[in-house]
């Protein structure tokens, strides 16, 4: 079983609660793997080009998808249109996405 739960979507490939990816990857374990991988490597960006002036707004956390997670979707850095969730975690309704991100 999926640990992703979601709305019928452009985001999933069909029949499954696997996210379209770029790297065509269909196996949950592998694509989760690539997640930590790039997440470490944005993680790891991020904290070495913070300063004091940095402000943590729409458009930084925008730019923060979008750079961590280019490489695997399509979608990356910008608004969903669709609801979901993973696990025991559901993520900001759409509805609701682009005000709490001001």
């Amino acid at each position: 079983m999926s640990k992703y739960t979601l709305d019928k979507s452009y985001i999933y490939y069909e029949n499954t609660s696997i996210p379209i990816n770029k790297l065509n990857i269909h196996d949950l374990k592998i694509l989760e793997a690539e997640e930590r991988k790039l997440l470490l490597k944005g993680y790891e960006y991020f904290h070495n080009n913070l300063s004091e002036s940095t402000l943590f707004d729409e458009k930084y956390f925008k730019e923060l998808h979008r750079k961590t997670f280019t490489k695997l979707y399509g979608f990356a850095g910008k608004y969903r249109t669709v609801n979901i969730s993973k696990g025991y975690t559901t993520f900001c309704q759409v509805r609701f996405l682009e005000q709490t991100s001001r």
